[in-house]
């Protein structure tokens, strides 16, 4: 009996067995998904295997987006806004506000430091406090100050890149047929406030806010044993957006600052020196500039 043994290619065999099966179906494209408002990443890939990653608790990354996206509305809390013009008499002095002024970070080996940085306060998501957020942050360690801070109380530092100092070309021409600018006219009849200080001096050389950078949020969410939290406090830092969080909740660099903070967490205002004039006004309590700014002639 003769047996044929033949050869068959694995190519063809191949080709055989897909011709005999049945067309597979098209699975549809995934329909794509709507960006989500507000992102949350964690911009932690450069860092180095060997240190540890900055903690992110979702818990709070609500809290700190809202913050990010609210705090200009609250004021710096350094400034004051003019007043309204329903005054018996002229407006004078303190009564046309008192603008904020950009403060130097003195933390050299923080995150913050050498930068140029202003101060929002605000209470967060809550309503009924009594008082202004920015007066209690002003106020900390004054003679007559409210003891404890209220949950809900949350700070904002904004910081910016500190530059030194370089005067535009136009800086000392005056412009031509510029009108003067009569001040009592204009702020007489608005509530704003000033427009803000945005250069320091320190060690003899004057320095300009430059690229605004990171921010830094404090808030009270709590009691002083609410798990999670520094004392009540959680700390974040966020993109300059404001969309991105960076880390969230117990974070140990900023712990470890704030632990001998005298004020419940918090400093208070940094001394600095105001380089904006203030007219002479016989209602002001502490000379030309108050107390609680922080400010010095």
């Amino acid at each position: 009996m003769l047996v044929v043994v033949m050869r068959v290619s694995p190519v063809v065999l191949s080709l055989a067995l897909l011709a005999c099966s049945p067309t597979p179906s098209v699975m549809p494209a995934p329909e794509p998904s709507e960006p989500p408002a507000v992102r949350t990443e964690v911009a932690n890939e450069a860092i180095e295997p060997s240190e540890p990653a900055e903690p992110i608790d979702p818990q709070f990354t609500g809290t700190l987006l809202s913050a990010a996206q609210n705090y200009r509305k609250w004021g710096r809390v350094d400034e004051r806004p003019n007043l309204a013009p329903v005054l018996c008499r002229a407006p004078m002095g303190l009564d046309h506000g008192f603008p904020s002024h950009a403060r130097l970070s003195q933390a050299d080996d923080a995150e913050h430091g050498k930068k140029l940085y202003y101060l929002f306060a605000g209470f967060a998501g809550l309503a009924g406090i009594e008082g202004s957020a920015r007066e209690r942050y002003s106020s900390l360690g004054s003679p007559g100050s409210e003891p404890g801070l209220p949950v809900g109380l949350t700070i904002v530092k904004q910081s910016w890149v500190a530059q030194p100092h370089s005067p535009p070309a136009t800086e000392s021409r005056p412009q031509a047929n510029a009108k003067p600018v009569n001040a009592n006219e204009v702020l007489e009849w608005t509530t704003d406030p000033p427009a803000p200080i945005a250069w320091v001096e320190h060690d003899g050389q004057r320095l300009d806010v430059g690229e605004q950078a990171e921010l830094f949020v404090m808030a009270k969410v709590g009691a002083a044993d609410m798990p999670g939290t520094d004392a009540g406090w959680i700390y974040g830092t966020l993109s300059a957006d404001g969309l991105t969080v960076t880390s969230a909740g117990l974070v140990q660099r900023c712990m470890d600052c704030h632990d001998v903070a005298p004020h419940e967490r918090l400093f208070g205002l940094q001394k600095t020196k105001a380089f904006a004039t203030v007219k002479p006004t016989p209602w002001a309590e502490q000379g030309e500039i108050p107390r609680e700014l922080g400010l010095e002639p």
